[in-house]
């Protein structure tokens, strides 16, 4: 399956041995173009922009890396890099596809980050910068460079995914922007478009975002396995219990398994008798469902719709827009944003005709759960 995620809008390189930035961002947002060093030297710095706040990357790497410890900052100024640790870091070893995931709300990056565009002289002294629009910024360094990851793709998943704070105030009909100064401010928007998308995954057992699951237990049937979730975006692991120890596997139909992205079904191309002490392999399936071999295979992959080619897309992120209206209107006080004079319907109305139509899209879409 292509890679689904968000495009960033900025993947550039701080070169500090030629004092510039090399704009690598098209490359990355390109799937099997061309492809470009993560980061060649220790004093580089790599950026990862885009116009709101993220909480995973998505890396597809032509070329496994080689480096020390890799830091972690993302900005509150253009001269002011808060160090943070990622809840999970993919450490550019494998010459595979990986992510990092990071907390938004509850951390410090929920107060601290912000918007601001990189210059020629912040945070670095550069020739000149690929472009001066602001953006939410993270980037990473490394302690030692041995051997420079390739990268092929670079993308993104935002906090708030299925709809933006502008999708919410044009629902509001607001004349005014969501921004720090305002009630609700900006990120407290987000918080609640989060939070809806949260109650329809949770709720419906589908996804229109990257979701990425890890080390799910999966119970060994010779003629196919189901994951709990699909479609399937990418298979980081498959591995089999031997007994003693998780043995990965290889996708490929020539190879250990296969996968049908759409349907979450993996299918074993190859017996995995290596997985087995001899004096057990005549018994194979029934080894398979019997003590520490009971759900015997772990996965971990991503998941999701990819929203921009959903049939559904566009309805999901008005559905989620009206969730988040609903919520605002029912917990705070925003009405210095509300022009007065220009509504023919009350607010309470309209709340009552979001509700109605989110019940409605929750009840007409929900997967049916098989116990």
């Amino acid at each position: 399956m292509m890679p689904i995620g968000v495009p960033l809008t900025a993947v550039w390189l701080y070169d500090d041995s030629a004092s510039d930035f090399t704009d690598n961002t098209i490359e990355a947002q390109s799937d099997g173009g061309t492809t470009f060093e993560l980061l060649g030297e220790t004093a580089d710095k790599r950026y990862f922009g885009f116009s709101r706040r993220i909480d995973a990357l998505m890396f597809v790497l032509n070329s496994s890396g080689s480096y020390g410890a890799l830091t972690w900052d993302y900005g509150a100024t253009a001269d002011s890099w808060i160090q943070f640790v990622p809840t999970r870091t993919y450490r550019l070893f494998d010459n595979t596809s990986g992510y990092m995931l990071w907390d938004v709300n509850g951390s410090t990056i929920d107060t601290a980050w912000a918007s601001f565009a990189l210059t020629t002289s912040s945070p670095h002294t550069a020739s000149s910068v690929p472009d001066s629009t602001a953006r939410y910024w993270v980037r990473v360094g490394a302690a030692s460079v041995a051997t420079a990851a390739t990268v092929e793709s670079v993308l993104c998943r935002p906090y708030a995914s299925y709809a933006s704070a502008a999708d919410v105030q044009n629902q509001l009909q607001l004349t005014t922007a969501f921004s720090s100064s305002t009630t609700p401010s900006l990120f407290t928007v987000e918080d609640y478009l989060r939070g809806a998308e949260d109650n329809l995954v949770y709720l419906m057992g589908k996804s229109w975002r990257v979701e990425f699951i890890e080390n799910e237990a999966i119970q060994f049937k010779m003629y196919g396995m189901k994951t709990r979730y699909e479609p399937i975006i990418d298979m980081y692991e498959l591995a089999v219990w031997n007994g003693g120890s998780f043995d990965v596997k290889t996708d490929g139909r020539d190879k250990d398994f296969l996968i049908d992205n759409e349907m979450g079904m993996l299918y074993v191309a190859t017996v995995f008798l290596d997985a087995m002490p001899p004096n057990f392999r005549r018994s194979y399936t029934l080894r398979r469902e019997q003590g520490s071999f009971k759900r015997a295979v772990r996965v971990n992959y991503s998941w999701g719709y990819d929203q921009r080619k959903h049939p559904l897309g566009q309805h999901v992120r008005r559905i989620v827009a009206k969730q988040a209206c609903i919520d605002i209107v029912t917990d705070l006080d925003f009405a210095p944003l509300i022009p007065l004079g220009l509504d023919t319907v009350d607010l309470q109305t309209k709340v009552d005709n979001w509700s109605r139509d989110v019940t409605e899209f929750k009840d007409t879409y929900r997967k049916l759960r098989v116990a």
